[in-house]
């Protein structure tokens, strides 16, 4: 059984952008959004580098810091936008688990459950963001 789409990002075998992972306190890796996808400026994701499959599975450490790296995470990305685009600010970060597809796969009988990990999608949002998109993501070492 080969490792999820989420484990091979975590240890540096992803596509293009996915290859650039940040490891951040507590067992937690941030890179940009999956690579020859039209989405949004500076989407995230954030997960775990160990394999587990729901949040009753996080160690100790990695429900512990969980929240101190979404705040990091928050804080940098809103102050490296600011260089970038002043005249656009953040005004929010949406947090997100979009971990349903492979559940609903299994629902119908497909066995997937290997596949599910627990990640996070962190999306800035602007005024502007309606009209900038792009498939070509800023430098992730840039923001933490």
């Amino acid at each position: 059984m080969g490792k999820c789409e989420c484990c091979e990002i975590a240890q540096g075998g992803g596509k293009g952008y996915q290859k650039i992972v940040v490891e951040l306190e507590g067992g937690w890796v941030l890179n940009h959004f999956s690579v020859n996808k039209e989405t949004y400026l500076g989407r995230l994701v954030l997960g775990t580098k160990c394999h587990r499959v729901d949040w009753g599975d996080l160690s100790l450490e990695e429900a512990t810091t969980l929240g101190v790296n979404i705040k990091r995470i928050n804080h940098s990305l809103r102050q490296y936008w600011a260089k970038i685009y002043p005249e656009d600010p953040i005004e929010l970060v949406h947090i997100a688990y979009l971990n349903e597809t492979p559940y609903i796969k299994r629902l119908s009988g497909e066995k997937l459950l290997r596949k599910l990990h627990v990640h996070l999608h962190l999306l800035p949002r602007t005024k502007q963001m309606g009209r900038r998109w792009t498939i070509v993501p800023r430098k992730l070492v840039g923001v933490l």
